[in-house]
């Protein structure tokens, strides 16, 4: 057979004569699909990120033989009416080659002379052998696309078939796979009992500027915070999840304190495809509408994709209000969004890739998840008597990310970004109003040197931020404006110290600068002013080993540093402006990666321990650096596909937290463990397919009982819950797959947070779900 031959000859390599004798001609090299393995040693072939769609084999195997320059033989009646399967992740050619060969009844052999051939299979392997594996999977949150198994910090990835097969629209609901990761009420996910959200929530946020310790990025730009999430971050044709524990300040850089959530969405591809989705929710009448098309505009050189999501319907919650006070039912809550990206590989230019991407999204409705006690199984929520807020948000992004091959081994990065962000909400039934604008720009630029052999890989990059918000809070609130300028050069690098010796270093040298002149409560007896002009320098610095067992088994032992920015604030009950200080931690962590049975199974251990110094918290009436705190614990997880039809996943946390030294009148919290730190998260799921039409797939999560802040009162404490979840898929032809899903099969009371006044934020009772999927 002949492959197409799509791009121009500066692409293309010559073809040894062997392989001309079979009849295959050479096919196109992409620069998008570069080794990406930061250093690989003699014993390890070169893997590749590849992202191969599902359709013609034959097609799939020229994409594959352009992006990791094999050179492939094969008769062409071995392939004709072939489909092939989807792949994506980090491959070398010989995994890939199987992956999308399986169950072809073919199979590939490398020759010595370095081609490959196509062969069926019962005449290259006995039937007896097995050649399914798992995806391999790409970590980019380091900002060097490393392997899952190269990678040493204790990272979890979801991938954009489980994001779709456990049916999660949020990442707040992604993090039950992972462990010693719980859930916040205010939409920051709480890490190794890091509260994600910081210590400034809520009203406090107002007067002391609100920062997360878990940074939320999407496709490299970080999520607007304000002391909640008014609009949660959506997962709809997205990529995959990658969540970060323990600081990621070295290269994720600000507010990352606790860790980092990576969301990659996915780009152009440069066939018409696309699909349509429709669904329904029973518990709260939540209806779904989604689609996704994505095609080239210019054959093999510019491409788009537009993705488009609307959630509409009622809460679970039952709001008791008088109707004369509510001239809004807050049962009712909306969001959209629309992403439209445009992929540019210029055949002039092969070295460069560039991509646009346009971002929209809003969100209105009530989005506390308030309820009222002593009893808090009802879901009741007394509007007379308590507040609650309707909100009406949107946010805009416009980001360009380019990359451009300067040689094999060396990349430069570009990404350029403006953020535009608007929150409004209303309080009832005592009046309450707020206008919040945030206006934000962020610019990237690194270079990342990664050879397919050598002692040396690494990244550096420099990096500039500047926020600008604007808040106005009616009635005696709030008028202010908050600025922000941060400025970093940041780098990591591995070197090879043997064959199976590496260290790693790098740091990160950041100043911030901020500026605040808020005026609070004006007109009022109680009248304060933040009039805040902070700049400060610091150093992050990060130094490991890795120790290769084999060429799937890395141990690694790091240490490195965290930081949140201090600030000031005004004392609640007097209205004094006063000053905190920053926020630091030092990370030890042992870890192991293995992927063993030909990469049937994958297994992860670490272990860690944190030092806290200036931990930031609120006790009343101000914030307040505690002195010490140390956290250690140990995280296990595993992936297996004992079968091709069979994918079992687990994970296990354990965690001990303690207040080790405060401040003079701060002695009540000595010894008290940190908020939002259960000592036992773990979780248990498998998806499986029945035949070629049918699958289903279960897990189950649990969360032990912890504290909602560092007092460890009893009224603040929250009682453990297990959920089990449940989902199947009925393919109704290729292009037609009905799917239903039970969420909290147990209907299991399920509290994030206990306040002091009896109100609680609770998770969704047993809720049953239903979708529609049309793909073309």
């Amino acid at each position: 057979m002949t492959f197409d031959v799509k791009k121009q000859l500066s692409r293309k390599k010559k073809l040894p004569a062997q392989c001309l004798a079979v009849g295959l001609s050479i096919t196109a090299i992409s620069i998008s699909s570069l080794p990406i393995s930061t250093n690989v040693h003699a014993a390890q072939p070169n893997a590749y990120e590849l992202n191969i769609k599902q359709g013609d084999l034959a097609s799939q195997l020229n994409h594959l033989a352009a992006a990791t320059h094999i050179y492939l033989a094969a008769d062409g009646s071995l392939l004709r009416g072939k489909q092939g399967k989807p792949i994506q992740g980090v491959y070398t050619p010989q995994a890939a080659l199987d992956a999308l060969l399986h169950d072809s009844g073919l199979a590939a052999i490398r020759n010595a002379d370095g081609c490959y051939t196509l062969m069926k299979e019962q005449v290259l392997i006995p039937s007896s052998a097995t050649t399914w594996q798992m995806d391999n999977i790409t970590v980019t949150g380091e900002k060097v696309n490393r392997s899952l198994s190269e990678t040493v910090s204790s990272v979890s990835v979801i991938t954009g078939d489980q994001l779709q097969e456990n049916h999660y629209k949020e990442v707040n609901e992604v993090i039950e796979r992972v462990p010693n990761v719980i859930q916040h009420p205010f939409g920051v996910p709480n890490i190794r009992g890091v509260d994600g959200a910081g210590a400034a929530q809520g009203v406090f946020s107002f007067i002391s500027g609100g920062r997360p310790r878990v940074s939320t990025s999407v496709d490299g730009l970080s999520e607007s915070w304000t002391g909640v999430r008014y609009i949660n971050t959506g997962l709809w044709d997205t990529k995959q999840v990658e969540v970060l524990r323990g600081p990621q300040s070295t290269t994720q850089g600000r507010n990352t304190l606790g860790g980092a959530i990576v969301v990659t969405t996915n780009d152009p591809d440069y066939e018409w495809q696309g699909k349509v989705r429709t669904g329904y929710e029973n518990q709260d009448g939540k209806y779904q509408i989604a689609a996704v098309i994505s095609g080239p505009l210019i054959e093999d050189e510019l491409a788009v994709r537009i993705a488009a999501e609307r959630l509409s319907g009622d809460s679970f919650i039952n709001y008791h209000l008088s109707e004369s006070e509510w001239p809004k039912d807050p049962n009712e809550s909306t969001s959209q969004s629309i992403r439209a990206k445009l992929l540019w590989e210029p055949l002039a230019i092969p070295e460069l890739s560039a991509k646009l991407t346009l971002t929209q999204r809003n969100a209105d409705g009530e989005y506390l998840n308030y309820i009222n006690g002593p009893d808090f199984s009802d879901y009741n929520f007394d509007g007379d008597n308590n507040n609650t807020r309707l909100q009406n948000s949107e946010e805009t992004g416009l980001s360009l990310d380019i990359q451009y091959l300067l040689n094999d081994d060396l990349t430069a990065h570009l990404l350029l970004g403006h953020q535009r962000y608007q929150s409004e909400f209303t309080q009832y039934p005592s009046l309450f109003y707020m206008d919040l604008e945030e206006n934000s720009t962020t610019f990237e630029s690194r270079l990342t040197y990664e050879p397919a052999e050598g002692l040396l890989s690494g990244v550096v990059g420099l990096y500039y931020y500047t926020k600008n918000e604007d808040i106005l809070i009616y009635d005696g609130g709030f008028d202010g404006t908050d600025k922000i300028t941060t400025v970093a050069l940041f780098g990591e690098t591995t070197l090879s110290l043997s064959d199976k010796l590496d260290l790693i270093a790098g740091g990160r040298l950041e100043r911030e600068h901020q500026t605040r002149d808020i005026v609070a409560w004006p007109g009022t007896a109680w009248q304060g002013e933040v009039d805040l002009d902070h700049a400060k320098n610091i150093f992050l610095p990060k130094i490991g080993l890795a120790y290769h067992l084999s060429a799937n088994s890395t141990l690694s032992l790091t240490a490195r540093r965290g930081y949140n920015a201090g600030g000031g604030a005004l004392d609640w009950d007097d209205s004094e402006f006063y000053t905190f200080d920053e926020e630091r931690v030092t990370t030890y962590e042992a870890g192991i990666r293995s992927a063993l049975l030909d990469n049937r199974l994958n297994l992860s251990a670490s272990v860690f321990y944190n030092q806290f110094d200036g931990y930031l918290a609120y006790v009343a009436p101000r914030f307040t650096n505690l002195s010490k705190a140390e956290s250690y614990g140990l995280e296990l997880e595993a992936n297996a596909q004992p079968t091709p039809s069979l994918r079992v996943f687990g994970s296990l946390g354990w965690l001990n937290s303690k207040i080790t030294d405060t401040k003079s009148g701060y002695e009540s919290l000595q010894g008290n463990e940190f908020g939002y730190a259960p000592n036992l998260t773990a979780n248990l799921g498998f998806d499986h397919d029945i035949h070629a039409k049918w699958s289903w797939g279960a897990n189950a999560h649990f969360v032990d009982g912890y504290y909602s802040d560092a007092s460890n009162t009893e009224e603040t404490e929250v009682d453990g819950y297990t959920t089990v979840n449940l989902h199947t898929a009925y393919k109704i032809n290729p292009d037609l797959t009905l799917s239903g899903y039970v969420n909290n099969l147990t209907n299991e009371e399920v509290i994030y947070r206990v306040t002091t006044n009896g109100q609680a934020n609770i998770g969704a009772p047993r809720t049953l779900g239903v979708t529609l999927d049309y793909q073309f």
